[in-house]
């Protein structure tokens, strides 16, 4: 079970700000430049530019999104694809899982997933035998199933990219992913209309 929150979200206006120096004359003062008519006239720019790609949207750089992600190991190892413009922390495997015993709620898989009961209870009975190993090799030998938090702050730029290459993944997770954190967005309209349509 794929849970997202968006914990934060900044950067719209400094990435304006800096969208439009490249119109600022250098004799100009930047406190008298930058008006309220200023800012209007440089979101209506900045939406037009936000599609193209190729340096002409790298405002998007500046506007960052700090996400609460609860998804599998094999979620998140896909999620590991993305590493530029990317900043993750995590709960710790080897302290949560000496905490507590380890048991099917910690994983997002269902019995209607095995070919049979009997399968189920073979693997439950993993379970209660990797329970019982040390730390260490708990954290190894934990399945993709495993659930964890991970703290994930990234910008809209990258967004952007992950929505144009994982929109149509034969993974489930991605499109639950990219939905719930566009539909939390603040400014979700700066990813581009050529994106959104995507989704």
């Amino acid at each position: 079970m794929l849970k997202v929150r968006i914990l934060n979200e900044s950067g719209l206006e400094q990435a304006l700000y800096g969208f439009a120096l490249s119109f600022r004359k250098p004799d100009v003062d930047p406190e008298t430049w930058w008006t309220p008519e200023k800012v209007a006239k440089t979101k209506i720019i900045a939406l037009k530019n936000a599609s193209r790609d190729g340096g002409h949207n790298k405002f998007l750089e500046h506007m960052i999104v700090w996400l609460s992600v609860t998804t599998t190991l094999e979620h998140h190892k896909q999620l590991d694809t993305y590493r530029i413009g990317v900043s993750k922390q995590s709960q710790s495997t080897m302290h949560t899982l000496s905490a507590v015993p380890l048991h099917c709620d910690h994983l997002d898989l269902d019995s209607s997933e095995f070919r049979s009961s009997a399968d189920y209870e073979i693997y439950k009975e993993y379970l209660k035998m990797l329970d019982k190993q040390a730390p260490r090799t708990k954290s190894k030998a934990l399945p993709q199933a495993y659930k964890q938090e991970r703290e994930i702050v990234l910008s809209y730029k990258v967004l952007r990219h992950m929505i144009r290459q994982r929109h149509n993944h034969k993974l489930p997770e991605w499109q639950k992913f990219l939905h719930d954190v566009v539909a939390g967005l603040k400014t979700p309209e700066y990813l581009g209309e050529d994106i959104l349509k995507l989704l």
